[in-house]
C-alpha cells in the first residue's frame, strides 16, 4: 500500500543559512560546516498552485528582515522530530540528512552562557542574525530569558535526535546529549517544575526525555518528575466533567491545540514501568476523547485551539495520544478511535474539505470557526500532518479507512448521555457512538450506502465487548454503559 506520509512540502520549506558570529551561540562542527539547517515559518498560495514561504511579522523591504523572523526554533525543532521519525520509519536517507541539518540549527539557537544559558532564542532573520525580542512580543521576552515552548520542543528534538543518531553518528548524538543537559540546567534554575507551569508544553519535552531516558539518571529523573506532574492534572470521571481529561494547567480549560499529555504519559508509563501513568492516559482516551469526537468540539467547555480554529496540531495530538495508549495497553478500541480522529484530514471537519494532500505532503493551516478552510500550508500544520501520517502508515487498516472517508459528510446527534456521529461518503464511512450512562443504549442511526456496517462495542478501557453489525438504512446499534461503539463500512 502506498504510504500516506510525504515529506515533500516540509522539505520545500527547509533551507540553509550561514549565521554570522554571535556571542553565546555555536553548533556541532560549525567551523567545518558553517551553514545550518533552518525552516521557513509560513507558506501562502500564490495562485499558481505553488506555496510561497514567508516569515513571521511585517517584512521591511529595505532590510529584508521580519518583525519576528524568517525561521523559528519552535518549528525547526518539531520538523527535526518529523524528519527523524520519517527516516526511522522508512529508511529515507534524505530525511535523515534533513533531521541532522535542523538539529544543528536548533542547537545554534540555544544560548550557551550567561544567565540565559540553556534557554533558546526563538527567531532568526533571513541573514542568520538572531532576533531575541520580536514584534509582536513573545512570552518570555527576550525569548531566551526563561523556559518556554521553544525550549520544550528543543528538548523533544535533542532527545529523539540523540537516540536516533547514536548508532550511526555517535559524535552528533553525544553533542545532542550535551545540549539536552544544558537545557535541563535552565529548567533547574527556573525551579524544576513543569515548563511555563503547563502540562501541554511539558508533554512535548517528555517525548524527548523518554526517548533519551538511558543517557543519564538526570534525564530519567526529569522525565519521571514531568510525568508525575502531568498525571496530577487529570480531572473528572464518568459522571464528572471533564471525564478524565488531562488539563493543561490546574483549573484550566482543555484545548485540542497541543494536547499531547495522554500520549506522552502513556509512553513514559510504558518505558519507565509506571502502570499508573498509563491508566491516567487510558482514562482520557476511553471517556473524554470519545466525547470530543462525537460532539466535534461543539461544547462551550471545549476549545478547539487557542483562537477557536481547528488545526492539525490538535488533530495530530489526538491521533498520537490514541495510538500511544493503544500501544501501551494493547487495547484495540483506541486504535479504532484513532481512525475516527484521523478522518479530520480526509474531510470530517467543519469545512467538509480534505486537509492533507498526500500527493504534495501539504497540510492546510486549519478550519476557521465559520467553516472556511485556511489554504495556507505553514510549517506547524505541515509538521503535524506529517507526524500523523507517519504514525498511521504503521496501521494499514486505518490508512484504508482514512482513504474511504474522502468526500464523506457527517451527521451528529445527542440524546442525554448518548451521542453519535456518522461519517459516510461514496467509498465508505464510519460511525462512533459514545455512552456515559450506566445502561446499554440502542440509538437509531442513518447509515448511508449499500453496505453492512460492522464493528465492535468497547468498554472505557478500550477492550472489546461484542461485535456489532448494522444493515444500511436506519438501524439501531448497541452502545455499552460507560463505553463506545465503532462501526466501519467500506465499498
Amino acid at each position: 500500500m502506498t504510504r500516506l506520509a510525504n515529506p515533500a512540502h516540509l522539505r520545500s520549506l527547509t533551507t540553509t543559512v550561514a549565521p554570522p558570529p554571535q556571542a553565546g551561540h555555536d553548533t556541532h562542527r560549525l567551523a567545518e560546516e558553517p551553514a545550518i539547517g533552518v525552516l521557513w515559518t509560513y507558506a501562502e498560495p500564490d495562485g499558481t498552485g505553488v506555496h510561497r514561504p514567508v516569515g513571521g511579522g511585517d517584512l521591511d523591504p529595505a532590510t529584508g528582515r521580519y518583525g519576528q523572523g524568517a525561521f523559528n526554533a519552535d518549528d525547526m525543532a518539531r520538523a527535526a522530530v518529523a524528519f527523524t521519525r520519517h527516516w526511522r520509519a522508512t529508511g529515507d536517507l534524505t530525511s535523515r540528512d534533513d533531521a541532522r541539518a535542523l538539529l544543528r540549527g536548533v542547537a545554534w539557537l540555544q544560548t550557551l552562557d550567561g544567565p540565559a544559558a540553556g534557554n533558546v532564542v526563538l527567531w532568526l532573520q533571513p541573514d542568520g542574525t538572531l532576533n531575541p525580542s520580536a514584534e509582536p512580543h513573545e512570552h518570555p521576552d527576550p525569548s531566551d530569558s526563561a523556559p518556554s515552548y521553544w525550549l520544550a520542543r528543543s528538548i523533544w528534538a535533542f532527545g529523539e535526535g540523540a537516540a536516533a543518531f547514536a548508532p550511526e553518528d555517535p559524535d552528533l548524538a553525544a553533542f545532542l546529549a550535551q545540549r539536552l543537559d544544558l537545557a535541563l540546567d535552565a529548567l533547574e534554575r527556573a525551579g524544576g517544575g513543569l515548563i511555563d507551569g503547563s502540562a501541554d508544553t511539558s508533554a512535548e519535552a517528555l517525548y524527548g526525555l523518554v526517548a533519551a531516558r538511558d543517557l543519564s539518571p538526570r534525564v530519567k529523573a526529569t522525565a519521571e518528575r514531568f510525568a508525575c506532574d502531568i498525571a496530577a492534572l487529570a480531572a473528572g470521571d464518568r459522571t464528572t466533567w471533564p471525564h478524565g481529561a488531562i488539563l493543561p494547567r490546574p483549573g484550566g480549560q482543555w484545548h485540542a491545540w497541543g494536547a499531547q499529555m495522554a500520549g506522552a504519559l502513556a509512553l513514559a508509563g510504558q518505558h519507565l514501568g509506571r502502570a499508573d501513568w498509563v491508566e491516567v492516559a487510558r482514562a482520557e482516551a476511553g471517556r473524554f476523547t470519545p466525547y470530543v469526537l462525537v460532539t466535534g468540539g461543539d461544547d462551550p467547555r471545549l476549545s478547539a485551539s487557542l483562537d477557536g480554529a481547528a488545526i492539525a496540531y490538535g488533530t495530530d495530538a489526538m491521533v498520537q495520544n490514541l495510538l500511544r495508549v493503544a500501544d501501551a495497553t494493547g487495547a484495540p478500541g483506541y486504535r479504532d478511535l484513532a481512525g475516527i480522529a484521523a478522518a479530520w484530514y480526509a474531510g470530517d471537519n467543519p469545512a467538509a474539505a480534505p486537509m492533507y494532500d498526500a500527493a504534495s505532503g501539504r497540510t492546510a493551516d486549519g478550519v476557521h470557526p465559520d467553516g472556511r478552510r485556511n489554504d495556507n500550508a505553514g510549517a506547524e500544520s505541515t509538521i503535524h500532518g506529517l507526524l500523523s501520517m507517519i504514525a498511521l502508515d504503521g496501521h494499514p487498516d486505518l490508512v484504508r479507512r482514512l482513504r474511504a472517508t474522502a468526500g464523506a459528510r457527517r451527521r451528529r446527534a445527542r440524546d442525554g448521555e448518548v451521542g453519535w456521529v456518522v461519517v459516510a461518503g461514496p467509498s465508505g464511512g464510519h460511525a462512533l457512538l459514545h455512552n456515559l450512562s450506566t445502561a446499554w443504549a440502542t440509538p437509531s442511526l442513518p447509515l448511508d450506502g449499500a453496505w453492512t456496517w460492522t464493528g465492535q462495542s468497547y468498554d472505557a478501557d478500550g477492550e472489546p465487548l461484542r461485535p456489532v453489525a448494522v444493515h444500511p438504512g436506519h438501524g439501531t446499534a448497541p452502545v455499552p454503559p460507560d463505553g463506545f461503539t465503532v462501526l466501519v463500512a467500506e465499498a
